[in-house]
């Protein structure tokens, strides 16, 4: 357990240098034209592949291990089978070996099991993360949209006060030289 809170908290500070930290860089993050999902996502798939090599070189151990087992028992059956005893001590020493090994062989199906089951909640994660990445970006094209939409009807607007404040000035320019005509006939 201590190993696995070792591995926890390293992984917790590298998740926070790479991610939290760069992603909150917002000039990095544009220059490399990643968003945080992105940058969330790409983590995740890293230490997928990550426990997905752990996993294979686990499982290839694994198999060594019983194939020397195999042969260390086939070893045996043929010792006793030919009829070439074994001293009371190699035959201790043998099983005592074998008993290492099938210890080690449990420890290490243990640990696969356990990995298995982290790689699992890992892409379960990095599925949540991808719809909620979609998700967002729906919203994001829903509210460009919606802005894009309301830019033109501010253009609109802005275009209706200038071509009324143009004819309000004609007006009174007109309304000024009607009255100038009044006074001088007066």
């Amino acid at each position: 357990t201590e190993m696995r809170i070792a591995d926890l908290q390293r992984d917790a500070f590298d998740f926070k240098k790479e991610v939290v930290m760069f992603g909150s860089d917002q000039k990095k993050a544009l220059a490399m034209g990643k968003t945080m999902a992105e940058l969330v996502v790409q983590y995740l798939e890293g230490k997928l592949n990550e426990r997905d090599s752990i996993f294979e070189k686990l499982r290839i151990k694994n198999g060594t291990l019983k194939s020397k087992r195999q042969k260390l028992e086939a070893q045996l059956k043929q010792k006793d089978e030919v009829g070439n005893s074994f001293h009371s001590i190699d035959y201790h020493k043998l099983q005592i070996e074998n008993k290492q090994f099938m210890k080690n062989i449990d420890e290490k199906n243990k640990e696969l099991t356990k990995l298995k089951m982290i790689a699992r909640r890992a892409s379960n994660e990095l599925g949540e993360l991808q719809n909620e990445l979609s998700e967002i970006k729906k919203e994001r094209n829903t509210q460009t949209k919606a802005m894009h939409v309301r830019q033109k009807q501010l253009q609109r607007l802005g275009d209706g006060i200038a071509a009324l404040k143009n004819e309000i000035h004609f007006s009174k320019r007109s309304l000024e030289m009607i009255r100038a005509k009044q006074e001088k006939k007066n």
